[in-house]
């Protein structure tokens, strides 16, 4: 079998993935009026009849084949109009739950998975949603006509979708067949899928905002504005009604949605503002809205006795990080037992204190990842035996130590207590280097000169909330080698010459070739997780590749985060996650009574 994806699983988050340009290039909402399209909704405007209202960016379109990983607010609304097949658990990011289809069996080799439909699938204009239905959405958003359009976007999941056997070939445009893809209607109600090796992350993706699915009828009857009230039709728990270009947007509750009964909410509103927190306060305040997300320093809300238990921490599925930077000094690169003594002398409860809400980080891994406290070993505050331990590499009480460089994109005062600590326990100076973010993506990716070494702020949240999806993100893997694999890396990168493909294919190489002992452990792990057909197996295998990861040292965990909500008292039964593809949905929501 083949490697774990690893650079190619890079370049598809810089937007490789093949997606629809129907009508996108016009896709930008303007209509204020009405849903007409036929839409089965439940009547809503009543003072009787319960409504939901939440600020939210602005958005400038809904195409699930476009909407990347930098949207959440898109992916609110998308996961209320579109239902996929499957949905994200928001108690478990291991478990996944019937949407569109009523069940789901995988083959014994995990290479083809047959999905049954439910009968009572409809969309909005009463359309049975069929196999077909979603055959035509995976054609359109492989199409490979449409590809430059999305060349920026973060569209999520092109590695999982090029899994599917013939889609590679398909959007490179070596055949026009699409009989040739592994996705088949087997009849109205059956949906096959052939896989070319298996993927843990197949059934996860299936249930995000990128393989949801558009009526194909509206879409090729009004090309260019399908997306319009008036024209809109949609399979998911709410049906959009009005659209205001920065203004915001009304859907109502879909009466031919096959679990309407278990949304009590009539009316969903979102109100647009990229005002930031001080405009959401402002709105929440004048109870003109019932949610937002907190996005920046929660410090004045939560001294605040009447607002603090209204402010609500998410799933913690975010981690903050050092991640080690290559040097031509190799002090950090050479000795695993310097990265480990730098991370024991950090007390991470005291820094928690400094950064609240967020959680001291004993791994990388989060505690919203199911599993998480099987990742060993765990990190703990030992000032005495980093102390040892930096000796035992040569630098009794930092001696001989450079002065170790923190790059961060903005002023974060936990990150300077980080520095103090290890001025503090190791006698190790420490410098902040605030840069912006470009300058640090541009200094992130290169070897520096022997008078610069350090570590890198790095902030990510795990898209797919399982182990695998944690342990399959390969974080510094193109750091995690000598200085001059390092130097060689970069320069394939910059080589113009060379085509992408031909640049992953020579930093593959170049990677396995001259990973750490370590890292080449964590990586070959990652491969037997993603080729274990049993699930059990394969998650098995993924906490060991998450413990292999921890010995290796590269990324020194600090803090564990999620998102951040303002939620209105009155507002029970809603359940925020920091999932990327279901932030919330109102099932089962009410407000006031």
């Amino acid at each position: 079998m083949t490697a774990p994806r690893t650079l190619s699983r890079r370049l598809f988050l810089g937007g490789t993935l093949a997606a629809s340009a129907v009508g996108f290039a016009s896709c930008t909402f303007s209509s204020d009026g009405p849903g007409t399209a036929g839409a089965n909704t439940d009547d809503a405007g009543t003072s009787a009849q319960m409504t939901f209202t939440q600020m939210m960016r602005p958005i400038d379109h809904l195409d699930p084949a476009f909407i990347g990983s930098t949207v959440p607010d898109t992916a609110w609304l998308a996961a209320g109009l579109m239902e996929g097949l499957l949905l994200l658990d928001p108690d478990n990011g291991n478990n996944l739950l019937p949407g569109v289809a009523q069940k789901w069996l995988m083959s014994d080799d995990g290479l083809t998975y047959t999905f049954t439909l439910r009968a009572d699938a409809k969309w909005s204009n009463g359309d049975p949603v069929t196999a077909d239905d979603f055959v035509w959405n995976w054609q359109r958003s492989l199409s490979p006509a449409t590809a430059k359009q999305q060349e920026n976007d973060l569209a999520f999941g092109g590695d999982v979708y090029q899994n599917v056997v013939g889609a590679a070939d398909f959007f490179a445009g070596k055949t026009t067949d699409f009989s040739t893809v592994g996705v088949k209607a087997k009849d109205d109600h059956t949906l096959q899928f052939t896989l070319v090796e298996p993927d843990p992350l197949f059934l996860p993706v299936l249930a995000g905002q990128t393989t949801r699915p558009l009526h194909p009828q509206t879409v090729e009857d009004h090309p260019d504005d399908w997306f319009a009230p008036q024209n809109w039709v949609s399979n998911g728990p709410y049906v959009l009604k009005k659209w205001r270009a920065n203004a915001g947007f009304t859907a109502d509750r879909n009466s031919s949605y096959w679990d309407k009964d278990n949304y009590p909410i009539a009316s969903w509103r979102g109100v647009f503002n990229d005002g930031g927190d001080p405009a959401g306060m402002v709105q929440y305040n004048a109870d003109e809205i019932d949610l937002f997300r907190v996005n920046g320093d929660p410090d004045s809300i939560l001294s605040d006795d009447s607002l603090a238990d209204q402010f609500h921490l998410a799933t913690l599925t975010q981690f903050n990080s050092l991640e080690m930077l290559n040097s031509e000094n190799p002090v950090l690169e050479e000795d695993v037992r310097v990265r480990l003594a730098l991370s024991m002398a950090i007390d991470r409860e005291a820094v928690a204190k400094i950064a609240k809400p967020l959680k001291p980080a004993t791994t990388l891994c989060p505690s919203g990842i199911p599993g998480y406290d099987e990742v060993r070993p765990a990190t703990k505050f030992d000032p005495a035996g980093a102390k040892k331990l930096l000796a035992e590499a040569g630098y009794a009480n930092g001696k001989g130590m450079p002065t170790i460089n923190i790059m961060i994109y903005d002023s974060l005062p936990w990150i300077e207590a980080v520095g103090e600590m290890w001025t503090q326990h190791l006698g190790i100076k420490y410098k902040i280097d605030q840069v912006d973010v470009g300058v640090l993506t541009e200094k992130t990716d290169q070897v520096h000169p022997a008078d610069y070494v350090g570590f890198r702020y790095y902030h990510y949240g795990i898209r797919v909330p399982t182990m695998y999806g944690f342990a399959s993100l390969m974080p510094a893997q193109q750091r995690a080698m000598p200085t001059a694999a390092c130097k060689r890396f970069w320069e394939i990168d910059a080589d113009q010459k060379l085509s992408d493909s031909e640049k992953i294919r020579q930093q593959d190489a170049l990677m396995k070739k001259n990973w750490w002992p370590s890292y080449r452990k964590y990586a070959g792990l990652v491969e037997q997780a993603r080729n274990a057909a049993d699930p059990a197996k394969s998650q098995q295998l993924a906490v060991q590749a998450a413990s292999a990861l921890e010995q290796t040292h590269v990324d020194i965990p600090i803090l564990w985060s999620g998102y951040t909500f303002m939620i209105k008292p009155d507002v029970k039964g809603l359940k925020p996650t920091s999932y990327m593809d279901l932030l919330f949905n109102l099932k089962g929501v009410t407000v006031g009574g």
